[in-house]
């Protein structure tokens, strides 16, 4: 009996040897999910701080554009072909282009060497290689550049559409006018029409430029009721719809050109954590539904967030209180210059960051209003 207690003062009993591999099981599965919630949090906040470093980088380089804008604006006889067209898409997402002086392009290789060569005949563009500068193939400039901005339609992996995301892409070229001009009718920013447009970010929500006209008093409401104008055109020729359109005889003079004291740039970029497990709709949204149910309320902002929206489709809606459950009451449908429509369950509710920044005209040209 003595030699039995002795051995078993030197182990463990089985049902020790249980509760042991049973409280580190736990504490294993504690460690792993605080582990993985740690690693999820740093995960967003990297993916967080990419789009606050991304969104400011793209509003930087719209306004830089514009505001070279500010230094050559205004054409001349020499010059017929400065510019600034603000137009829509059938989707009604904006179209900007824009003449401005060369800026920070004047040290690039290929602007400098530009039309030293003997016959040179190819223009300037975002797919130009030295070699063509240093082989004496490009025209001269002039001093100007011609600058495009569009949106196209996200493909995922397969080439499918992704609804409500787009691709912002910028274009430059040189010198200004003549074939495969960005102010041509037949400015398309679909890859097939061939211009040297090139993607700048994805995952782009909302991309809007608004104008400040001469009845502009805020950037809220629409251009007649004292907001901002959604289309521009300097030369008061080309879009019949501007308010200050005056006519195809206003195109050859300069005179009477018009430029907005300030132009405003706003930029949604989808989360990417939210592309991949954000939340969706629980049920079919009607397009004159007051309500929406999430599978997961929590992601979708509350009413008294500064930015209260979310975006399903082509549709910008903007929430209000949550009610019981995942139910969310909504305020407005068919916000930011979208319709309301219809969305089948398991459609994804976008949310997104948001950034915004206003330019001004140096030297703005405002006729009154006839």
């Amino acid at each position: 009996m003595t030699a039995r207690t002795r051995a078993g003062a030197g182990g463990f009993t089985l049902a020790e040897v249980l509760v042991a591999i049973a409280i580190f099981a736990v504490l294993s599965t504690m460690l792993f999910s605080l582990v993985g919630t740690s690693l999820s949090i740093f995960r967003d906040g990297e993916r967080s701080r990419e789009l606050y470093e991304i969104g400011p980088g793209v509003l930087d380089s719209v306004a830089e554009d514009l505001r070279g804008l500010a230094s050559g604006g205004r054409r001349t006889e020499r010059s017929p072909d400065l510019l600034l067209v603000l137009d829509r898409d059938g989707s009604r997402d904006p179209r900007l282009r824009l003449v401005r002086t060369l800026g920070r392009d004047a040290a690039d290789r290929r602007f400098r060497l530009a039309g030293t060569g003997v016959e040179p005949k190819e223009t300037i563009d975002l797919r130009s290689a030295p070699a063509a500068a240093d082989e004496g193939k490009l025209r001269a400039s002039g001093g100007f550049v011609e600058v495009a901005y569009a949106l196209r339609p996200m493909t995922d992996a397969s080439g499918a559409v992704i609804p409500g995301t787009s691709v912002l892409v910028r274009g430059i070229r040189s010198p200004i006018g003549g074939p495969g001009s960005f102010f041509s009718d037949e400015f398309d920013p679909d890859p097939a029409a061939g211009l040297a447009l090139f993607p700048v970010v994805d995952g782009v929500l909302r991309f809007d430029v608004a104008c400040w006209g001469p009845e502009t008093r805020s950037w809220d409401g629409a251009g007649a009721d004292g907001g901002p104008e959604p289309i521009w055109d300097s030369s008061r020729a080309r879009l019949r719809d501007f308010r200050l359109h005056v006519g195809d005889e206003s195109a050859a003079d300069p005179r009477d050109d018009v430029f907005p004291r300030r132009v405003r740039v706003a930029l949604v970029l989808d989360r990417p954590d939210d592309r991949a497990s954000g939340t969706f709709l629980a049920k079919p949204l009607g397009a004159g539904e007051s309500t929406l149910a999430a599978d997961d309320a929590k992601r979708v902002p509350a009413a008294g967030d500064p930015d209260p929206w979310v975006k399903i489709g082509a549709e910008w809606i903007r929430v209000g209180s949550r009610g019981p459950g995942n139910e969310v009451k909504l305020v407005e449908r068919g916000g930011r210059g979208t319709e309301a429509a219809s969305h089948a369950a398991g459609a994804p509710i976008r949310v997104g960051v948001g950034f915004e920044c206003v330019v001004e005209i140096a030297s703005p040209r405002e006729p009154a209003l006839r």
